[in-house]
């Protein structure tokens, strides 16, 4: 809901704080927003696989979004523009984190709840 608001309210805050002379770039804002809700959308899965301690592969899935998207933002930046930076960082971050977290939580949620059910 806040994006949404920073997407509605952006042209005329700029206009106030600028008088005009900024003007918004609503392809990044809507990137940097879509980054933003994917982000919040995947940190329940993150608490889900740090509760079930599986740490390890939260870093190796990091290393290699940095290692996937550093390098793609940074080219298809230079050619494209800034936007491109963020919108990168939106789908490889969905790809390689957003996917692979969710897969993971499902499979540690299960295994936890087969330790609780042959308990009782």
């Amino acid at each position: 809901i806040a994006s949404l608001g920073v997407i509605l309210l952006i042209k005329p805050a700029l206009y106030i704080l600028t008088d005009g002379i900024v003007t918004p770039d609503y392809m990044l804002l809507i990137g940097m927003c879509c980054y933003q809700i994917i982000v919040s959308v995947t940190n329940p899965y993150f608490m889900i696989l740090n509760s079930t301690r599986r740490i390890v592969f939260q870093i190796i899935n990091y290393i290699i979004f940095s290692i996937v998207s550093l390098p793609l933002k940074y080219f298809l930046g230079l050619q494209f523009g800034v936007q491109a930076i963020t919108w990168v960082g939106v789908i490889t971050y969905f790809l390689l984190l957003t996917i692979s977290t969710y897969i993971m939580s499902q499979k540690a949620l299960s295994v936890e709840r087969a330790k609780y059910a042959n308990q009782e």
